[in-house]
């Protein structure tokens, strides 16, 4: 009885696999960015500069956007030091990311224009994997991030845009700093677990990820367990097999429907582009 037991749940678990496997879309894998054009929202300070830093280490022209002329203008100065050659294109573009859409899209329009199309942006905000004592308001915010992002995962099916998600944990940053002054003594001490990353890790962690095709860019071991237990989109087979394992029958079902909504989506796709020849 255990024998046939095991062998059902053995072939249930490899028939998943094999769904994982053929329904994922193949992505490609890049090794450098070069004369690609990166783009780097909240770029000059913090895990943005670093993510600027480490574009142009890999070839990319770069833009940083933020607010402060002066800081843009500061951290424009170090980035420019990591170019790889005098060919590659470094500057900055100051604007409010919360003022109205039409200035955004010029703004980003202007700068396909004299650098070139935008290949990766990088948006740099905190991000929150699950609620914890003193984040009350901020992991609602950032939830909402995450549930946005992970809808895209599903709507950028076979459109060759590719999304990827970051939880970093505390960085050695300006913003945390400012945020530890007010931050309570509880938070502290859970946060604390994660450990300090420096912005230049996470940066060069983050850029390398987007570049592979992870969806999840996460941090450390408490980092990579809690994605694989909240994370609940399908990242990669490996995933997959990890979270079954460890998760057992819950986590196959939801496998398997979260396999079926992607079918759906392939479907619809195709429907549409046969609808258009057929115009």
């Amino acid at each position: 009885m255990f024998i046939i037991l095991g062998v059902v749940i053995l072939a249930i678990i490899l028939a998943l696999a094999f769904a994982v496997y053929y329904s994922s879309e193949k992505q490609t894998v890049y090794t450098d960015l070069k004369d690609k054009h990166v783009v780097v929202t909240g770029g000059s300070s913090g895990i943005g500069k670093a993510a600027a830093e480490e574009a142009a280490r890999l070839g990319a022209h770069v833009t940083i956007i933020g607010r402060d002329v002066s800081k843009l203008s500061s951290a424009l100065d170090e980035i420019i030091k990591y170019r790889l050659n005098k060919d590659q294109k470094i500057q900055f573009a100051s604007l409010d990311l919360t003022t109205d859409y039409n200035s955004i899209a010029k703004c980003l329009s202007d700068l396909e224009a004299t650098v070139a199309p935008i290949f990766m942006l990088v948006n740099c905000a905190g991000m929150c994997i699950c609620g914890i004592y003193g984040y009350s308001a901020y992991s609602g915010g950032k939830w909402a991030v995450r549930g946005l992002a992970e809808s895209l995962f599903m709507e950028l099916i076979g459109t060759g845009v590719r999304l990827t998600l970051a939880f970093p944990p505390d960085t050695d940053t300006p913003g945390l700093k400012n945020e530890d002054l007010t931050k309570p003594k509880e938070t502290k001490l859970i946060s604390s677990g994660g450990g300090l990353q420096s912005p230049e890790s996470v940066a060069k962690t983050m850029i390398h990820d987007a570049m592979t095709g992870r969806k999840y860019s996460v941090f450390g071991l408490s980092g990579m367990m809690m994605s694989l237990l909240n994370c609940g989109s399908i990242d990669s087979l490996s995933q997959v097999l990890v979270q079954i394992s460890c998760m057992g029958l819950l986590r196959t079902i939801m496998v398997g429907v979260l396999i079926s909504f992607h079918k759906i989506v392939w479907d619809n796709l195709k429907e549409k582009k046969e609808s258009i020849k057929n115009k």
